[in-house]
């Protein structure tokens, strides 16, 4: 999957770029006003070196197979060890069972950030070409 974003700065000594949607990419939409979306960054490989600057327009590829894997892992993990603990805890209090429930999903969060922690590099989106404007 590919999506155009812009720099919002560079970073030489681990070859990460940080990148985001255009300040105009919102206008006109109605829940722009408490919508988060316009100020979130995130970092993108630049195996290639490719010389960019902020401001500069950019294609990044996110390898579907990965953002899907990485989507089940975030949301199903927590969600399928909420599941076990609370259906396999013999305990007759709901109160108990739920407890042990949001303990499993705690944990399954805990395990997915880990796992993402581990597998950053590979996990990251990469900077496939700068676009001209």
């Amino acid at each position: 999957m590919y999506q155009e974003v812009f720099v919002k700065g560079t970073e030489a000594e681990t070859g990460l770029v940080t990148v985001g949607c255009a300040g105009g990419a919102c206008e006109g939409c109605k829940a722009s006003f408490f919508c988060t979306n316009k100020f979130q960054t995130f970092e993108v490989r630049n195996p290639e070196a490719l010389s960019v600057k902020p401001g500069d327009r950019v294609r990044i590829f996110l390898p579907p197979g990965r953002t899907i894997l990485s989507t089940l892992i975030l949301f199903g993990l927590p969600l399928v060890l909420f599941a076990v603990l609370y259906l396999l805890i013999p305990a007759k209090n709901e109160f108990i069972k739920a407890f042990w429930g949001i303990g499993g999903g705690a944990l399954g969060f805990l395990l997915a950030y880990l796992f993402f922690r581990a597998r950053r590099k590979e996990l990251t989106p990469v900077l496939e070409e700068i676009l001209s404007d």
